[in-house]
């Protein structure tokens, strides 16, 4: 499927617009198509879509990974992720992945993941996104329009600033979502740099048992520290 770039728009959006996903039965990029103006873009899952549509955004430039050995400090030109307290995320493999700036994932189980996907903005705060609740209300939603979901809930949401009280804001949601190919603990962290970018780290934890997911497995602690350990550069 060709990427299609979508139209930086100068006037702002009034409205959410409403979201329609196609290709969802492949493992191939999604194209989210936004119904405020009618551009389309290629994009690797439903949440990144979620977020890029809300701030009406341009398709990310080609997207790199290089294949080092993971280190306890992922430094990027703007951001870092701390994995010093995630030791088994550190022996994770690097690999590639469309759309995403860095991804990988545990060896043994493809599923349990953790990436970054960086997207250029129109918008200078999450706030214009919308507040804590009108944005985890919005993926619980985009989360049970999806033919697969048989169940999701919400675990725990919050909003914090990154460096203290003068950072950007940052929302952090941590979901169980139960579907068709098993039960899943998703974490997902959301910031705009003061570059324009919005940068999603979105961590994944495949459980082993589709009835239930032990949020004391020392994978799941590690994900959700990697996930939340996100700094600005």
């Amino acid at each position: 499927m060709k990427n299609c770039q979508a139209k930086l728009k100068e006037r702002p959006y009034t409205s959410l617009p409403r979201l329609k996903f196609r290709n969802v039965k492949t493992r191939r990029p999604l194209e989210c198509l936004n119904s405020l103006d009618g551009t389309s873009y290629a994009i690797t899952s439903r949440r990144t879509c979620l977020f890029t549509t809300f701030a009406a955004i341009a398709l990310p430039a080609t997207a790199t990974a290089n294949a080092d050995t993971l280190q306890q400090l992922i430094t990027k030109s703007s951001y870092s992720l701390d994995l010093s307290t995630s030791t088994p995320v550190v022996s994770w493999e690097q690999k590639f992945k469309a759309g995403a700036d860095i991804y990988f994932e545990d060896s043994s189980n493809h599923s349990t993941n953790l990436g970054v996907t960086l997207l250029p903005v129109m918008i200078k705060s999450l706030s214009e996104f919308g507040d804590l609740n009108k944005v985890g209300n919005k993926l619980m939603n985009t989360e049970k329009a999806k033919e697969s979901t048989l169940g999701v809930y919400m675990v725990t949401q919050q909003q914090r600033q990154l460096r203290g009280k003068e950072g950007p804001l940052t929302y952090d949601f941590e979901y169980e979502l139960n579907s068709t190919r098993g039960r899943k603990r998703i974490f997902s962290t959301v910031t705009v740099s003061s570059g324009g970018q919005l940068i999603i780290v979105n961590g994944n934890y495949k459980c082993p048992s589709k009835e239930t997911c032990d949020p004391d497995n020392d994978i799941v602690d590690a994900v959700r520290r990697a996930t939340q350990s996100l700094q600005l550069t």
